[in-house]
């Protein structure tokens, strides 16, 4: 389905337990809610969320330090951020959506699926690792944490980190990882780490969690996707009761921006189905 007018657009701060988030509202229709991955803010979903909002109600929620959104007032969990989103939706006067989240917003969209299941219709995960880092992984991402301690997202970190995110083979990779570095450059530096810092190294291990989630689900990985291989990503899909995998060809940890063209098709053949 396709519209010819521009999706309005609502852009408004909520209060919440981890800090006033950045909230944009796009479209009408049935509710879908989504929360972009850490290191980057609503602008890595435009292509879904511009798609969806032709005929939906799409509420982006910016991550704290992310995209215009606050500090939170101190380190945070998956269900602290689960809890924030729901009262998002309390504020806008949504009772259920979809959850769409990238990464990070994939962990806590299980975490708000195992804690409050009656407020979701269903679950999309986008290059989520539900695992936590170990090995060379691990201590990648602690240096990339500690080097953006010194320096700060608003650095030469930034093309850095988003070029490990996007595929090589990627079409215009150069302009996809210059989208991804200038959001980066974007976040408050305190704010920012306190976010990283919670997201990364204070979730624990979510892949026993997996199999309470009660809502269908739909589980992308990026063929390309170093820090969520295909084998792994698989293994955490096949945990969760009626999930059903894709994987998108040709991209890495961005999958949205990288192959829209793949990742808006399924994402709406499965809203249909959910609604039915």
């Amino acid at each position: 389905m396709s519209g010819s007018a521009e999706p309005v657009i609502e852009s408004r701060d909520v209060p919440t337990k981890v800090g006033n988030l950045r909230v944009e509202v796009r479209g009408t229709g049935p509710a879908v809610l989504c929360w972009p991955s850490l290191y980057c803010d609503a602008r890595a979903l435009d292509p879904l969320v511009e798609a969806l909002a032709v005929d939906h109600r799409v509420v982006v929620v910016n991550g704290p330090g992310h995209g215009g959104s606050g500090s939170s007032p101190g380190l945070f969990s998956l269900d602290d951020c689960a809890f924030a989103a729901l009262s998002v939706l309390d504020v806008l006067g949504i009772r259920d959506a979809v959850w769409i989240g990238a990464a990070w917003g994939g962990q806590i969209g299980v975490a708000a699926a195992r804690r409050h299941p009656e407020r979701l219709t269903g679950l999309v995960i986008l290059n989520a690792p539900m695992a936590p880092w170990s090995g060379s992984r691990l201590v990648l991402t602690r240096l990339t944490y500690a080097l953006l301690t010194v320096f700060g997202p608003c650095s030469f970190l930034a093309p850095v980190i988003a070029g490990a995110m996007i595929a090589q083979n990627a079409s215009d990779r150069p302009q996809l990882v210059a989208t991804v570095a200038d959001r980066l450059r974007r976040c408050e530096k305190r704010a920012f780490l306190l976010a990283a810092r919670s997201a990364m190294f204070e979730r624990g291990d979510v892949t026993p969690l997996l199999s309470e989630v009660r809502v269908p689900t739909l589980y992308f990985a990026g063929a390309e996707d170093s820090l969520l291989p295909v084998a792994q990503a698989r293994a955490e899909a096949s945990r969760i009761p009626r999930c059903r995998f894709v994987v998108v060809e040709r991209s890495s940890h961005q999958s949205v921006l990288e192959a829209p063209e793949q990742v808006i098709p399924a994402v709406r053949e499965a809203l249909a189905d959910w609604r039915r």
